[in-house]
């Protein structure tokens, strides 16, 4: 029997009420289900279509997925002493937000940080340095896109006069 394409069928609960979403074609195996809800679970079936509609397959048994949390959106860094302090937006349902920088715009992002609030305190920053930031937020495991990169120069630190330091270097 000749396969022309795929159905594919979605629904909010595993066992009833199924509805067509999208096709393929044969030559092609995959489908993005673009009209999700973010931290929602949905469950999709599989159903191959033939050259006539009695070679038509069964809906196949039903799979789950859940969908990406959305994408934080930094607000802020802002420097206090030798730290910068970043913010972005509360993602409904994230367990975490997970921060990370680099010293190139495009490359070498490590993870800084794991925090559950919308405010993190990198306090490992030198005078001169430019960072970039990126942000993802996290729910289940399973971790969203991440933000647009902020960056942030580190400016010159003023320190208050300390006493004793000073009779000790005169």
């Amino acid at each position: 029997v000749d396969v022309f394409g795929y159905e594919i069928y979605r629904s909010e609960s595993p066992s009833s009420g199924f509805e067509k979403i999208g096709k393929v074609s044969d030559l092609e195996n995959e489908f993005t289900d673009k009209k999700v809800k973010n931290g929602k679970y949905y469950y999709y079936k599989i159903k191959t279509v033939g050259a006539f509609e009695d070679f038509d397959s069964e809906l196949s048994e039903s799979s789950s997925i859940k969908a990406v949390p959305a994408t934080p959106v930094i607000s802020s860094i802002k420097q206090s002493g030798t730290s910068f302090t970043l913010t972005w937006n509360e993602i409904k349902g994230a367990d975490e937000y997970h921060i990370y920088r680099s010293l190139l715009p495009e490359k070498g992002y490590s993870l800084i940080g794991t925090v559950s609030g919308t405010e993190f305190t990198d306090n490992d920053i030198y005078f001169g340095r430019k960072y970039y930031y990126k942000i993802a937020a996290s729910k289940d495991e399973i971790l969203s896109g991440f933000s647009e990169r902020e960056s942030k120069t580190a400016g010159e630190v003023l320190y208050e006069p300390d006493p004793l330091m000073d009779m000790i270097l005169n």
